[in-house]
């Protein structure tokens, strides 16, 4: 399941602005009984999510291997897409896999008739991708080492949340833009223009390795905002996203729902599930921290 989330469940993670779940439920029915020495073939988890600045809480809904959802309409043929994510909305729903995306509305009410089209001129920032941090870069007084930590002025129209403090990686915690709308879905994508004239960013083999070795040395690589390069899947990011996939995981183990503390990172109504949040180490192996 970590390994399967981490691709299929990126899908949506880029969209819903998650952090790790509240609460954690496997279907026990539908689901494969659990085996100590295999993953299961079939497994149902539903996640649920609070409410962030921007919208309401959610469900997150994992289907596995031999399980898949219900079509959002008869038409539509699950069996034939191996991975991909359905969104659900009140008037419509969004059928999606790694290349292409459909939009299905419910009945008449979800006509689209409401939907404005983006004008040519407008950004369409989840093209290819942003790989805009939405940080500024943290600098050392003089530019020399040693000294306390500062950050740089924000671009205009970012929001630090909650504060501009750094943390411990030297950047705020998250930056919203204006109207409270996640970074990361309203920044510019400056590949766009390429893109439309059919030249798109040449994205070669070894492109995750060189972006990993980039943040790390801080390059800029002609960002626009801020003044240092991050990589997509930071650890913020897929942190989050995999501590999710391996709750589900805890939850088919115990075979009861759970209440999760994100911030203590611990299960707070079924005890004895801690106990599968942690390892016994060798000796002189210790894991501090």
């Amino acid at each position: 399941m970590g390994d399967m989330g981490a691709h299929t469940m990126d899908l949506l993670w880029n969209a819903i602005d998650a952090g790790a779940p509240t609460g954690i439920e496997v279907d026990q029915e539908a689901t494969d009984k659990y085996n100590p020495d295999i993953c299961p073939v079939k497994l149902k988890v539903t996640f649920e999510h609070p409410a962030n600045a921007w919208r309401g809480p959610i469900e997150v809904v994992w289907y596995q291997g031999g399980m898949k959802p219900a079509a959002p309409k008869g038409y539509i043929d699950i069996s034939k897409v191996p991975n991909g994510a359905i969104f659900e909305g009140t008037k419509g729903s969004i059928f999606a896999d790694f290349t292409t995306r459909v939009i299905i509305p419910n009945n008449d009410d979800g006509d689209l008739t409401y939907y404005k089209r983006r004008a040519k001129s407008d950004t369409l920032p989840l093209i290819g991708g942003t790989g805009q941090p939405t940080q500024g870069v943290p600098a050392r007084p003089g530019g020399g080492g040693g000294g306390n930590r500062r950050t740089q002025e924000l671009p205009p129209g970012f929001t630090a949340q909650p504060n501009a403090q750094p943390t411990a990686n030297g950047f705020p915690d998250v930056q919203m833009l204006n109207g409270k709308v996640p970074a990361a879905l309203g920044l510019p994508n400056p590949a766009l223009e390429g893109i439309r004239a059919g030249n798109p960013p040449n994205r070669s083999g070894d492109a995750f390795q060189r972006e990993w070795l980039d943040a790390c040395k801080g390059k800029s690589n002609d960002v626009t905002h801020g003044t240092s390069s991050k990589t997509h899947c930071d650890f913020d990011y897929a942190g989050t996203m995999i501590e999710q996939m391996l709750l589900g995981l805890v939850a088919h183990r115990v075979g009861k729902k759970l209440t999760y503390d994100p911030v203590a990172g611990r299960i707070t109504n079924v005890p004895e599930a801690n106990d599968y949040l942690k390892r016994t180490y060798r000796p002189n192996w210790t894991l501090n921290g």
